[in-house]
């Protein structure tokens, strides 16, 4: 598969995953994608943001051999109540990564532009 193939698949998978991309970000020369923060309400209380961040390695793969892809969803929060109606960026703190939508993802790409066997 060529490497604009693969690339349209992360945009295909993570738009469809209701993301949007972070045009500033993304160059699909180099083989990177980012979308924008999005913000969620966390539990008991307070407020996060999460963003995906995609790249293919192209000095690893080839189109007949393939193209490895390493993602990542960020996360960060807002610790101090009193920052959360406006925070400002150093309010946000990282909160790691989110496993669970990392796998979903994966999986979803993995369909779209894996290996067909």
């Amino acid at each position: 598969m060529p490497v604009g193939d693969c690339y349209d698949g992360i945009i295909f998978v993570a738009t469809r995953s209701g993301l949007l991309a972070d045009m500033t970000m993304c160059d699909r020369g180099y083989g990177t994608w980012q979308s924008v923060w999005r913000l969620r309400q966390l539990r008991p209380f307070g407020i996060g943001r999460y963003r995906l961040r995609v790249e293919i390695l192209m000095d690893e793969g080839s189109p007949s051999g393939g193209w490895p892809v390493r993602y990542i969803f960020e996360q960060q929060r807002v610790e101090d109540p009193r920052n959360e109606r406006d925070p400002l960026e150093e309010h946000w703190t990282d909160d790691g990564q989110d496993t669970e939508a990392e796998v979903i993802f994966g999986e979803r790409l993995r369909r779209r532009i894996g290996r067909k066997i």
